[in-house]
């Protein structure tokens, strides 16, 4: 009986999702932490990839990293924010790839995909892209420059079926950021991290547009996609120092 309302309450989300517009759910123009605050367990997913990384990685090492994930999951899995959904699958996905065998994750992946189906909607495919691991994403992050005040930078880029593309950029004091992505042929939507504790701390997900104050300095990154097929897209970034640091 658990099972039967928890899919009944998940289709229903999702058919109001799909029956509302995009906007009207998905908090644009939004400042600061997206609606589910995942920074700790972000960190503890980072740190469990590195030891599961190791050569000398053991099964405790990886089942560590599949229930970071699986716990993540849970959170966008139980939010009631249907855009989160895709995100909850991704990170059922990634927890297989690290104990096959964990029944929870392949449960709610199913039961998932099922909902997906029966609505004759595609099914996310969240958790093929590449990992979100500082280390491999800093290296290939294109850098945004934005030194003077304002500032603004245009990037013009493709995205193939699939892919993503990783930017950075730094920020040294308090600065009013606005970040847009758009492509004539398919909606394109981007994720804004944090870097932290050695780890992207997710900071807005799955949006074609923010705006708000950033206060912590330090470098974030924009992932752009993952996009449903190859489309040509622009990248908008803006800044500007905030009232609170022109004082100084």
């Amino acid at each position: 009986m658990k099972r039967e309302s928890q899919i009944a309450r998940h289709f229903l989300l999702l058919l109001l999702f799909f029956s509302l517009s995009y906007a009207t759910l998905a908090q644009r123009g939004s400042g600061g932490q997206d609606i589910a605050d995942t920074a700790s367990l972000d960190v503890n997913i980072a740190n469990a990839e590195a030891k599961a990384s190791s050569p000398a990685a053991t099964d405790a090492d990886k089942h560590a990293v599949a229930s970071a994930y699986l716990e993540r999951g849970n959170v966008y899995y139980n939010a009631q924010a249907p855009r989160l959904y895709k995100f909850a699958l991704a990170d059922f996905r990634r927890a297989l790839k690290y104990q096959p065998d964990l029944a929870e994750a392949r449960e709610k992946i199913d039961q998932m995909e099922s909902i997906y189906r029966s609505m004759n909607r595609p099914i996310p495919q969240n958790g093929a892209e590449p990992p979100e691991k500082l280390n491999e994403t800093a290296a290939s992050a294109r850098r945004i420059e934005l030194k003077t005040d304002p500032a603004s930078a245009l990037i013009k880029d493709v995205l193939d079926a699939g892919s993503v593309r990783d930017y950075a950029f730094t920020v040294e004091a308090a600065e009013n950021v606005s970040v847009s992505a758009h492509s004539e042929k398919q909606v394109v939507h981007f994720n804004l991290y944090r870097v932290r504790d050695g780890a992207l701390i997710r900071w807005a997900l799955d949006v074609d547009k923010w705006e708000g104050e950033i206060k912590p300095a330090g470098t974030y990154v924009i992932r752009v996609g993952p996009a449903r097929e190859k489309s040509e897209f622009t990248l908008e970034v803006k800044s500007s120092k905030s009232a609170e640091t022109r004082k100084f």
